[in-house]
């Protein structure tokens, strides 16, 4: 589930009308659904000859019953202001081919209402539907406030396309459309109406190139290569939409009634949009380590040589990932290695997957990766004292700002006690361990006795030779 999501537009579309159907002789057959009065009047809509409906438009005019009509589009015959095209358009696809006859009536006042009623009132002209007149009157009051209001009659309708991130730095497709309402312009109601798109560079999350989506709702979707940046081209197309001025007019000899034909909603939008932009892929950073000095003396400073790289994948891009706006240009994601010197241990530690949870940390320093995949080299750790010790690194995204590229950014973390990662620090006695492994001595404790037991031992044996030298020496003189 998308929580909120910030979409940058990226192009507007094409927002059409569909044309009106090419021009074609059609003849009136006679009253369809409505009233007519006791004198005669009809008020309704009227029957053609192709099963169509229509509302007159010419109130005093001649019925057009009986009559060859031509059809033509309403905007071709240049009797009707853009509003009144875009009020009839309305009339025709949403009334005219109704079977209830106050409505039907309702709808032909409210067609009269708009093209003229030719001196009368409506009330008038309602009263031709007898016990159904002030039902008529009033359904037809509510038509010129629906024509007129803010989801009513309106000019056009455009299609815009939009791609753009989710709170998790998903790609998300949003395609809207927006309607040139004579009450004021505004995007359409989200998730009224469908259409299909298409997608080149990535797929939705079915899987498919294409999809049925619905306005104004985000579809996730995924970049089909593994490269950093990411080239989508994407259309969508909308059919049948109810929305524009296309009205189709049934016309005849001078003085016959013009007819509204019933249409359907015939309007289209449609759009298309590229983009390069930063891939929304995550990708996982590897460092393979090598410690600058494998043996040192006490007061060394050590460092760490850091071999950064990126891992392969599924669903991971192939490169370092970068961040920037569309089009470029753009910069890799920056990162951190923490490194720490853990130690001093007794022996040399044994590798594993995993620190142990007591290991003391001798040292910790931080590097900044900022141009990518690269050699990099530790800041100095100064060790002072004798023991083992080894290198373990780890990178966070938490150490990465959101705005650089954090959420795409996968932590890593080293192996604990790898060879290269270890350094050993001697003891001031030249060639003596700093520790004992098999006993668990430790020499920086042991080695002030040791050395007064060594010397003492030494000692001894040189005053006994001595000794004996003597007395030899001695004797032989004697003699």
């Amino acid at each position: 589930m998308l929580v909120t999501a910030v979409f940058a537009a990226l192009a507007a579309g094409a927002g059409t009308v569909a044309s009106a159907p090419p021009a074609a002789a059609v003849l009136a057959t006679g009253a369809g659904v409505g009233f007519r009065s006791p004198d005669g009047w009809w008020i309704g809509s009227w029957s053609l000859a192709d099963g169509t409906r229509g509302f007159c438009l010419n109130l005093g005019d001649r019925a057009p019953s009986g009559h060859d009509l031509e059809t033509s589009d309403a905007a071709a015959l240049g009797r009707y202001t853009a509003e009144d095209r875009a009020r009839l358009a309305y009339i025709s696809r949403t009334w005219a081919s109704t079977d209830d006859p106050v409505t039907a009536a309702a709808a032909q006042l409210a067609a009269w209402t708009i093209t003229g009623l030719n001196g009368q009132t409506a009330e008038g002209v309602a009263g031709r539907a007898g016990a159904h007149a002030g039902e008529v009157l009033d359904t037809s009051r509510r038509m010129l406030a629906e024509i007129d209001g803010p989801k009513g009659a309106s000019r056009s309708v455009t299609a815009h396309l939009s791609i753009g991130r989710d709170d998790h730095g998903g790609d998300v497709l949003v395609a809207r459309l927006d309607a040139d309402f004579l009450a004021g312009a505004k995007s359409v109601d989200a998730d009224e109406f469908d259409g299909l798109a298409t997608l080149d560079g990535a797929v939705f999350a079915d899987g498919s190139h294409e999809l049925r989506v619905r306005n104004g709702l985000g579809y996730p979707i995924t970049p089909d290569e593994q490269d950093s940046v990411m080239r989508i081209a994407a259309t969508v197309s909308f059919a049948d939409l109810p929305f524009g001025d296309a009205a189709t007019i049934a016309h005849g000899d001078p003085g016959v009634q013009n007819v509204l034909v019933a249409s359907p909603a015939r309007a289209t939008g449609s759009t298309r949009v590229a983009l390069e932009r930063p891939s929304s892929l995550p990708f996982q950073p590897t460092v393979t380590t090598r410690a600058n000095e494998s043996v040192a003396a006490p007061g060394a400073r050590v460092r760490d040589t850091l071999q950064v790289g990126v891992a392969a994948g599924e669903g991971l891009t192939s490169a370092w990932g970068v961040y920037g706006d569309d089009g470029g240009p753009y910069l890799p994601i920056p990162a951190v290695v923490r490194s720490r010197l853990l130690g001093p241990f007794p022996s040399a530690p044994v590798p594993a997957d995993s620190q142990p949870a007591d290991a003391p940390v001798a040292c910790e320093v931080t590097t900044r990766i900022d141009h990518g995949p690269g050699e990099y080299v530790t800041p100095p750790c100064t060790l002072s004292d004798a023991g083992h010790y080894v290198w373990i690194e780890t990178i966070s995204p938490e150490d990465t700002p959101a705005a650089e590229g954090r959420a795409r950014l996968r932590p890593w973390t080293s192996r604990f006690g790898e060879a290269p990662e270890t350094v050993t620090v001697r003891s001031a006695a030249r060639g003596v361990p700093a520790a004992l492994a098999e006993t668990g001595v430790d020499m920086r404790r042991g080695l002030p006795w040791a050395a007064v037991a060594a010397a003492s031992t030494l000692l001894g044996v040189v005053a006994v030779a001595f000794a004996r030298r003597t007395r030899r020496s001695g004797g032989s003189r004697i003699r």
